[in-house]
C-alpha cells in the first residue's frame, strides 16, 4: 500500500495478492450494487472524530462503491462522489490505484492526521481483512482506523460542482399522448472548509425505481422507504428516530422526507365503494441543504424544500377519487450535533418546520403550520451504551383542520370510553410530547442486551415532516442476545435474542404484552437459518374501531422462519415463511416469501421473488354508522404478488436495469356484525350480527415496472433512458383469487406509460 497527494487528490494504491490469481472474482454490475466479487475498499476520517468516515471500494472489474460511514459502523450508500479508480490483474493478483479528489470530501485543512482504514475482500474463502486490526464484535468500525500523518498544506478547494439536465418525455394515458419538457438541476458548493449546500431546482426522480404494491386496511400508515437521491444523500445528519430497534416502530421519526413530495397511498372504503388512489405527490420546485462538520466540532445539517400546488388524479378505470389539492408549502429541518471524548458521548437537537399556503379548498383540511423540537443525548462507556430523547410538536390551524386531526386514528381524541382524552371541535393547535430512553450493552459478545421506554403523549403529531403510528402510549422493553462471531467447525455465525415488552396509553389502558424468542445461524457453507416464535396477550386496541370505543382482542401466536443458500454462488435461493393464530378464532395469517436470483453471467443479474398470503380477522373495520355504531366484518383475503428485477451491465458506467411487480389481492366478507359489547370477557359476545348493504368482496389488481438505461458518458454525467408502466383495476364482482381470470384482467385494465429521456452534464470549478 502507498498513499500519496497533491494539490487536487489523494492516492491510494494497494496491492491485493493472490495465491490463486486466476480465482479472483470479479462481477461486472452498476456502480453501488453488491455482488460476490473481491473488493478493494479504503475509508477516510477525515475529521479523525472516530465517528464519520468515507468509504471507497473496487472490484476487479472496476465496479465502484462508495458510501458515508456515520455513528461509527452504519453506512449511507447513496452518497456517491466523483473520483477515479484503476484496476489490473497481474501474476501475483489484483491491484487498485485511487484518485480520490480533495473536493469531494469535507475536511478541516488545518488538521493534518486523518483516519486511514484499508480492507480486502477474498470472496471465494469469504474472508475480509484490515490494514488496522478491527474486533469482530465492535459496533464501532472507525474507532479502529490507523492514522495518517504530515498532511501539510492541504488544499481549500472551491468545490462548486453543477449538474444541469435537460429531459423530454411522452405521457400516455386513456389512449392520450401527453409530451411535456422541462430542464432542472442539482448543484454543491463548498461553504468555508468543510461545510456543503447541496441544492437543486425542478429536480427529477423519474429513474427511481416504483413503490411496491400495497392495498392497506389497516388503521396505520403505510411506510415508504426514501428513493430520491438528493433525499438519499447525507440522510444520516438528519435522522432523529423517536422510535428503537426493529419493527414498524422503529421507523418512527421526527423527520421523515418522503412527506416532502408525498408517495401514493391506497384505501378501501367499502362503504362508498370506492378504492382511492391520492397521489399527493406534490412537485419539489426546490430544495437545498448544508451539511457538514465545523472546525470545532459541530456536525450541522440544515435542510429547506418548496413543493408546488397538486391536484389528485383518477387513476384506474371504475374508482372514484375526489380531485383533493395539495397546496404549496414550505419544509424545513435543522439537526445539530456535537461529539465529546473522542466520539463516546454526543448531544445534540433537531427542529422541524412546515408552513403550507393554503386557500379556501384546504384550509379546513390541513394544518397551516407545524413545528417539531427534540434533544438527545448518548453515552458510551466501553461497551455499554445510554441513549435519551426528548422531543415535542406543535401544530396549528382551523377548527376544522385540527379537529380531523384529533379524530385521525393516530389520536382518537373522540373515543367514547376514554376519559383521559377529551375532545375540542374549537381546537385552534395542538401540542404534544414524547421521550426514548435505552440502556444498555450494545456492542461486545457473547452478551448484549437493553432495556427501555418509550412515550407518546396523546397530543403528540409529528407527522407533516415525520411519521408516528399512534399517540397516546406509554411502552417497556427488554432485549437480550447471545451471539457468537467467531466461526467453528459448525458455524460462522450464531445469535438467540429474547425480547419482552408491555404497553398502555395515558389512560392506563393495557394495548399490549408480549414477548418473543428467535435464532439465527449461518453455516460452514454459508447458509443460513433462522427462525422465531412470538406470544401475545389479550390486550385493548384502540384503533381497530377508528375512533369508536378501544375493542378488547385475544392475544395468538405468531411465528417466523426462513433459509437462504451461499450468496457467493450464481444461483441463490432465499426462502422466507409465517403464520399466525389468533385465540378464539379471532385472527389467522400464513405467507410464504421465495426470492430466486441467478447470474448466468459474470455481468447478468435475474430474480424472481412470488410471495402468497392468506389471512382472516373476526373484527376487519367496515364502517361507522350514522347511528354511531361500529360495523366490523369476518374477512377471509388472499394476497399474491411477483417481484421481478433483471439488470446488465454493459460496462461499469452502462447499465440496463428492469423492475415488475404484479399485485393480486382479494377479500370476502363471511359476514357483518355491529359492535355491541367491546369489552365483553368472551370473544364472541362483543359482536351481533347485522344487515349491511355495502360489497361483501372485493378485487384489487396491479402492475407497477419501469425499464432504466443508464449511461455515465463522462465521469459525474449520466443520460437515462427510461420507461416506467402501470395499470390496473378494482372489481366489487370477485373475492377470491383465480389465477388465469386474473391475469387477464390485469393485462386487460387501463394502462398508464412515461416514456423519458434525460441528459445531465457535471462540471466542477
Amino acid at each position: 500500500m502507498a498513499v500519496a497527494y497533491d494539490d487536487e487528490a489523494l492516492y491510494v494504491l494497494v496491492d491485493a495478492r493472490d495465491a490463486q490469481p486466476d480465482k479472483v472474482s470479479a462481477w461486472l454490475t452498476r456502480r453501488d450494487e453488491d455482488s460476490p466479487s473481491d473488493w478493494i475498499s479504503v475509508w477516510l476520517d477525515t475529521f479523525g472524530d472516530g465517528r464519520t468516515a468515507y468509504r471507497f471500494s473496487v472490484n476487479p472489474r472496476g465496479v465502484k462503491q462508495d458510501a458515508r460511514v456515520f455513528e461509527g459502523n452504519l453506512e449511507d450508500v447513496n452518497w456517491d462522489a466523483v473520483w477515479h479508480v484503476v484496476t489490473a490483474k497481474n501474476s501475483a493478483g489484483w491491484r487498485a490505484e485511487y484518485r480520490i479528489p480533495f473536493s469531494q470530501v469535507r475536511y478541516d485543512p488545518e488538521n493534518t492526521r486523518w483516519g486511514i482504514q484499508v480492507g480486502r475482500v477474498l470472496q471465494r474463502a469469504a474472508e475480509q481483512t484490515y490494514l488496522s486490526p478491527v474486533p469482530q464484535a465492535t459496533t464501532r468500525f472507525v474507532r479502529h482506523f490507523g492514522v495518517l500523518s504530515h498532511l501539510e498544506g492541504l488544499p481549500r478547494p472551491l468545490r462548486l460542482e453543477l449538474v444541469p439536465y435537460l429531459r423530454a418525455s411522452a405521457d400516455r394515458e386513456h389512449g392520450n399522448t401527453r409530451w411535456d419538457y422541462s430542464a432542472g438541476g442539482d448543484g454543491r458548493a463548498g461553504i468555508g472548509p468543510s461545510l456543503t449546500l447541496d441544492f437543486c431546482v425542478n429536480p427529477d426522480f423519474g429513474q427511481v425505481e416504483a413503490d411496491p404494491s400495497e392495498l392497506n386496511l389497516s388503521a396505520y400508515e403505510t411506510f415508504f422507504a426514501e428513493k430520491r437521491p438528493f433525499f438519499l444523500q447525507g440522510s444520516e445528519i438528519f435522522r432523529y428516530p423517536i422510535g428503537w430497534g426493529g419493527g414498524p416502530s422503529g421507523n418512527e421519526t421526527l423527520f421523515y422526507s418522503r412527506r416532502i413530495g408525498r408517495p401514493p397511498s391506497v384505501s378501501l372504503d367499502l362503504d362508498d365503494d370506492q378504492i382511492e388512489q391520492m397521489p399527493r405527490q406534490t412537485t419539489v420546485l426546490g430544495a437545498a441543504k448544508l451539511t457538514g462538520k465545523t472546525t470545532d466540532g459541530w456536525s450541522v445539517g440544515v435542510l429547506d424544500a418548496v413543493t408546488a400546488r397538486e391536484r389528485a388524479r383518477v387513476r384506474w378505470e371504475g374508482v372514484r377519487t375526489e380531485p383533493e389539492v395539495e397546496p404549496p408549502a414550505n419544509a424545513s429541518v435543522v439537526r445539530v450535533s456535537k461529539a465529546f471524548r473522542g466520539g463516546q458521548t454526543t448531544v445534540g437537537g433537531v427542529v422541524t418546520h412546515v408552513r403550507r399556503y393554503l386557500d379556501d379548498a384546504t384550509r379546513n383540511s390541513l394544518p397551516q403550520e407545524a413545528m417539531s423540537g427534540g434533544f438527545d443525548v448518548e453515552h458510551g462507556v466501553g461497551d455499554m451504551t445510554l441513549l435519551g430523547r426528548v422531543f415535542a410538536t406543535h401544530v396549528k390551524g382551523s377548527p376544522e383542520a385540527i379537529s380531523d386531526l384529533q379524530r385521525s386514528t393516530v389520536h382518537a381524541f373522540q373515543r367514547p370510553d376514554a376519559s383521559h382524552l377529551s375532545y375540542d371541535p374549537g381546537r385552534r393547535h395542538m401540542d404534544g410530547w414524547g421521550a426514548t430512553y435505552v440502556a444498555g450493552k450494545l456492542s461486545g459478545q457473547p452478551w448484549r442486551g437493553a432495556s427501555g421506554i418509550s412515550i407518546r403523549s396523546p397530543g403528540l403529531e409529528p407527522n407533516d415532516l415525520g411519521y408516528l403510528r399512534r399517540a397516546d402510549s406509554q411502552a417497556t422493553f427488554v432485549w437480550l442476545q447471545y451471539r457468537r462471531d467467531e466461526p467453528t467447525a459448525t458455524y460462522e455465525q450464531f445469535s438467540v435474542n429474547g425480547n419482552a415488552w408491555g404497553a398502555k396509553t395515558f389512560g392506563v389502558e393495557r394495548t399490549e404484552t408480549g414477548a418473543n424468542l428467535s435464532g439465527y445461524m449461518k453455516f460452514r457453507n454459508y447458509w443460513y437459518v433462522y427462525a422465531g416464535i412470538e406470544r401475545r396477550a389479550q390486550a385493548l386496541d384502540v384503533t381497530v374501531l377508528r375512533g369508536g370505543p378501544a375493542l378488547l382482542v385475544p392475544g395468538g401466536t405468531d411465528g417466523w422462519w426462513g433459509f437462504g443458500t451461499d450468496d457467493r454462488k450464481p444461483w441463490v435461493v432465499e426462502f422466507d415463511g409465517w403464520g399466525g393464530l389468533g385465540d378464539e378464532r379471532s385472527a389467522r395469517s400464513f405467507g410464504t416469501e421465495v426470492r430466486l436470483t441467478t447470474r448466468p453471467v459474470p455481468s447478468v443479474q435475474l430474480s424472481l421473488g412470488p410471495a402468497w398470503q392468506v389471512s382472516g380477522s373476526g373484527h376487519q373495520f367496515v364502517d361507522t354508522l350514522d347511528s354511531g355504531d361500529v360495523v366490523v366484518g369476518r374477512i377471509a383475503r388472499q394476497t399474491a404478488s411477483l417481484k421481478l428485477r433483471a439488470s446488465w451491465a454493459l460496462t461499469p458506467s452502462m447499465t440496463l436495469q428492469a423492475y415488475a411487480m404484479p399485485y393480486w389481492t382479494a377479500g370476502t366478507y363471511e359476514g357483518f356484525y355491529r359492535v355491541t359489547a367491546p369489552r365483553a370477557p368472551a370473544y364472541r359476545a362483543r359482536f351481533m350480527s347485522v344487515t349491511y348493504d355495502g360489497d361483501d368482496r372485493f378485487l384489487f389488481e396491479e402492475v407497477r415496472s419501469n425499464l432504466v438505461f443508464r449511461w455515465e458518458y463522462l465521469h459525474g454525467s449520466t443520460l437515462f433512458l427510461v420507461w416506467s408502466h402501470d395499470q390496473g383495476m378494482r372489481r366489487a364482482d370477485a373475492g377470491t383469487l383465480v389465477l388465469r381470470r386474473d391475469i387477464d384482467s390485469l393485462l386487460g385494465a387501463p394502462s398508464h406509460d412515461v416514456i423519458a429521456l434525460k441528459l445531465a452534464y457535471w462540471f466542477a470549478m
